[in-house]
């Protein structure tokens, strides 16, 4: 094989790959400006409360086939209890996610 000259293989790629016309930068800045606006005016949903309607409708879904299914007594009365506290914590564990780690911000649906 022939020797390769790397240093010169290296100049040409530099030279084919540099851009040949500098963008202007007051350019740059007023699209990065359009896109900002853009972006923002964007319709979104936020869905931040889905995870917690879903639960809820399993848990009353739950609640009423126990009722429904378990004879009277002390099982159906522990079942519809476990059942309703998992419901309420579904319900707090959503209030602590919008307050304390942005779930609004997070759960955004772009439409």
């Amino acid at each position: 094989m022939k020797d390769i000259d790397r240093d010169g293989i290296d100049m040409l790629l530099k030279i084919s790959l540099s851009p040949s016309v500098k963008v202007d930068e007051r350019l740059n800045q007023e699209l990065k400006k359009k896109l900002k606006t853009q972006s923002s005016k964007e319709k979104s949903l936020s869905i931040w409360w889905l995870p917690m309607v879903i639960s809820i409708f399993m848990t009353m879904a739950a609640s009423t086939i126990a009722f429904i299914c378990i004879p009277y007594g002390i099982l159906q009365l522990g079942v519809l209890i476990f059942l309703l506290l998992t419901m309420i914590f579904s319900i707090v564990l959503t209030a602590i996610g919008v307050k304390y780690f942005e779930l609004k911000k997070g759960a955004v649906i772009c439409l």
